[in-house]
């Protein structure tokens, strides 16, 4: 087995163990979600929206909230199984890896924005502007029928929310108004209804800002990138396995800082030190620069 061969198996084998544990970790985390939310204290985050729902105040945007949590953390639990059938292929196809990876980034990445340690006019805020997102992408990519639905719940919701102190905004364009919502705004906290992945992961796991870059790339068909992929597929073992590592973590967070409890440590340091340190020093200085990323003690490591 030749020196590149072997540095594949060794980064392959490490990234595996990562998402393994990183699978376990947000199965375990599901599980236990609904007690933790039972157990919720009256200072937590969730208690506060959950509190503002119950006097009638933001009920709907406590309600998208709880549904996009559910629907997300099923995505990323989905996302993380599908990612490791393709790992423990009997051939390593680093492309679809790669793929899978940037999904695993945008979900954990939306998850962390919508559950932020903010105040409740702020996440509620978030909330809405998720919903009107939703159907503005319904109005947008769905037949007419489906599409006159979508419209009709959106121009009812304006009104109810009007009754609620909540302003939307619809988009703009070359100083007309339009139709579909581009601000919602709650007290003086606001949302913007549509955003960039790029930036959204940026934003929320600033660590693998770089590194989702280079995933996108990949995506997007640039061919360098793709080059690379082929070339040294065990660079981008080790990016998958990073981006893995640190989504899961901002998203462990998110949920677990909303519902008041501890994060716990998933990934063994040893597996994430093994991805760095299999590495040829010809790619250690530019990894480390992509990846302000990467340390071997990272927060949430045991």
């Amino acid at each position: 087995m030749d020196g590149d061969e072997e540095r594949l198996q060794v980064v392959a084998a490490a990234a595996r163990e990562v998402l393994v544990q990183s699978r376990s970790h947000v199965e375990r985390t599901i599980k236990g979600l609904t007690n933790r939310m039972l157990a919720a204290e009256s200072a937590t985050a969730y208690a506060q929206d959950l509190d503002a729902a119950s006097n009638r105040l933001h009920h709907r945007a406590f309600d998208e909230r709880v549904e996009y949590v559910e629907t997300t953390s099923n995505a990323l639990r989905s996302h993380l199984r599908g990612l490791e059938v393709v790992m423990n292929a009997d051939t390593l196809y680093t492309l679809p890896a790669t793929l899978i990876a940037r999904g695993i980034a945008e979900v954990a990445a939306g998850s962390s924005w919508m559950l932020a340690d903010v105040d409740v006019d702020e996440r509620a805020a978030r909330s809405y502007a998720s919903l009107f997102r939703g159907l503005e992408n319904l109005i947008a990519t769905s037949g007419a029928q489906v599409a006159e639905r979508a419209t009709r719940i959106r121009e009812m919701l304006i009104v109810e929310l009007a009754d609620q102190q909540v302003r939307v905004q619809r988009r703009e364009k070359r100083g007309k108004a339009q139709d579909d919502v581009a601000v919602v705004t709650v007290g003086r906290s606001h949302a913007k209804t549509s955003y960039q992945y790029s930036q959204r992961v940026l934003s929320e796991i600033p660590a693998v800002g770089a590194l989702y870059s280079s995933l996108s790339a990949v995506a997007q068909g640039d061919s360098t990138h793709l080059s690379v992929s082929w070339d040294a597929p065990d660079i981008y073992v080790r990016r998958i396995g990073v981006v893995v590592h640190r989504s899961v973590e901002a998203w462990s967070r998110a949920i677990h800082s909303w519902v008041g409890a501890e994060h716990e440590p998933f990934v063994d340091q040893l597996h994430l030190a093994e991805l760095i340190n299999s590495m040829d020093p010809e790619h250690l200085a530019e990894f480390r620069a992509e990846g302000a990323a990467f340390d071997t003690n990272p927060e949430g490591v045991g």
